[in-house]
């Protein structure tokens, strides 16, 4: 099988996960996640809010409303509630395992998201670990969130200053890349970013430039020149020639990241 048509098959079986959550998603929820879409977070909150408040307490749909409502106050940067309501979703998840697994995974990594938001990397690792599981990322049976979930606790590694970790799951990341998704895309290129923060401060400065040159090239072709992850990593390659005291390099760097 050709890489388009791994790509292509990847797609599809990820397509045809969430038509099958969809259907099985009733059209006031469908409703409010369509505002959540179109960045109306506020309102989505007071629709999902006024959900709970009518549905049965025993209601199959109250763990994904207690889910989508922590979703939108990270939205918003409220992560105390944000925790909350993600709390509230993996509690109530946890009646329906081992049948929503998946889902059980999702709020778990989305929940370490936070965490990493916040700087508690402990908590972040702790719980994107159980996330893990869940995905069984071991069998092989990737889809596009399980494989983004490679870079998220490749970083929570990183700032537990666990490298070896770190560098073992994205060396696993990069070849899953470049076989199952299209060329340059966003989540390969965080990929190459944070194996550039794990080399550099394990001291492999050659390995963290050529990574973050990679990372830079990827993210020239998708984004903005202005964009922030653009800066990001001119950022980091500039402070990667501060250090041997390249301060012309490093400033130029610098410059392009401001």
């Amino acid at each position: 099988m050709t890489v388009s048509n791994q790509v292509v098959q990847l797609n599809h079986e990820f397509d045809s996960h969430i038509r099958e959550r969809l259907s099985k998603t009733n059209a006031t929820i469908l409703f409010c996640r369509m505002l959540a879409y179109l960045s109306e977070y506020s309102l989505a909150i007071k629709y999902f809010q006024r959900l709970l408040r009518v549905l049965p307490i025993e209601h199959e749909d109250r763990p994904n409303i207690h889910y989508q409502l922590a979703r939108m106050y990270r939205f918003l940067g409220k992560h105390q509630q944000a925790i909350y309501y993600f709390r509230c979703a993996k509690l109530l998840q946890r009646r329906g395992l081992p049948y929503n697994t998946y889902e059980y995974g999702m709020t778990l990594a989305t929940l370490g998201t936070v965490y990493l938001e916040l700087n508690d990397s402990k908590r972040a690792v702790c719980v994107l670990e159980q996330a893990s599981i869940c995905y069984n990322l071991v069998s092989q049976n990737y889809n596009t969130e399980t494989i983004f979930h490679f870079n998220r606790l490749s970083y929570a590694y990183y700032l537990e200053q666990q490298y070896e970790r770190a560098l073992q799951i994205l060396n696993k990341a990069l070849p899953i890349y470049k076989q199952k998704m299209p060329a340059d895309h966003p989540g390969h290129a965080q990929t190459y970013h944070n194996l550039g923060l794990v080399h550099r401060a394990m001291g492999n400065n050659d390995e963290a430039l050529v990574s973050y040159q990679e990372a830079l090239r990827m993210r020239k072709a998708l984004l903005a020149p202005n964009h922030p992850y653009v800066a990001r990593t001119c950022f980091q390659i500039g402070l990667l020639f501060e250090e041997p005291k390249d301060y012309n390099v490093a400033l130029e760097h610098a410059k392009k990241s401001s």
